[in-house]
């Protein structure tokens, strides 16, 4: 709908009043153009509200097209996020993927209508293992089938989001932090004290080391004071003291072996 000798628009911050006058078909056509241009589809109710707008003074339509084009001009284009390939991703680089554009309860589900039907395929293979003839308790096999079967009431799997960023997949340490969003980048979290050249990464908590981990947008800090093994077994266990984040409370804890991944060492030189 432009029309010849279109109105000229302020391209940056208006500090004086615009003058001029011009009829409403160019007025209307200065808030048109950068609408069709964008794609925006107008109802009934917003071409009332925009010819409106166009009977009213040039000096108040021309600050309001400034603002349209100034704010297409200052949006930025999304940043590039390279995706998996199609025929040869790896299942951890599609987890990676799904975990930038899924919300943590949404990629959860994903994950249990999966899981559920493969629980459900090895109940079906269970049962029917058992309907030979004289295999020892049929009947409690069967059962057991039905008990975890989801399709039959059985629970919902994998219980809790599975992750493929700490060592393996497993239940996420990090959650929902353990990967950026799209146009974040990748942010190193390993904190104070790093491995010289021919040291060995700890597998465990140190005692008298201060560890922090991202979790649900917190930084949560844990200071080791001492580390026990089991009395019958090599289990270990770090005890000490954590808190949610800097402005919180201190307060006694503890984490097993099976706790270690998702925390970074963060001491301090000289702590």
């Amino acid at each position: 709908m432009t029309t010849p000798n279109a109105p000229d628009i302020p391209a940056g911050p208006v500090d004086t009043e615009p003058v001029g006058s011009h009829d409403s078909e160019q007025q209307a056509a200065v808030l048109l153009d950068p609408l069709h241009a964008a794609g925006v589809e107008l109802g009934a109710y917003d071409r009332v509200v925009l010819y409106w707008l166009a009977w009213r003074d040039w000096s108040t339509l021309s600050v309001i097209a400034s603002w349209m084009a100034r704010a297409t001009q200052a949006r930025e284009a999304a940043p590039t996020v390279a995706l998996p390939s199609r025929f040869d991703a790896t299942p951890a680089e599609v987890d990676r993927h799904l975990r930038r554009i899924l919300a943590e309860d949404t990629y959860l589900r994903y994950q249990q209508t999966i899981g559920g039907l493969a629980v459900s395929e090895a109940a079906r293979d269970l049962r029917m293992e058992v309907v030979l003839p004289g295999t020892p308790d049929a009947k409690a096999w069967r059962q057991a089938a039905d008990f975890f079967d989801p399709l039959n009431g059985g629970g919902r799997y994998p219980s809790q989001l599975q992750c493929s960023q700490h060592n393996g997949f497993g239940p996420c340490p990090g959650a929902p932090r353990c990967t950026p969003r799209d146009g974040e980048r990748e942010k190193d979290t390993s904190g104070g004290h790093q491995p010289l050249e021919g040291e060995s990464t700890p597998d465990f908590f140190q005692r008298g080391r201060t560890y922090t981990r991202q979790y649900h947008g917190d930084v949560n800090e844990f200071r080791v004071d001492h580390i026990a093994t089991a009395p019958d077994s090599d289990h270990r266990r770090a005890y000490g003291w954590y808190r949610r984040d800097a402005g919180a409370r201190w307060h006694g804890y503890f984490a097993d072996e099976s706790e270690f991944d998702g925390w970074t060492e963060a001491t301090e030189d000289g702590a």
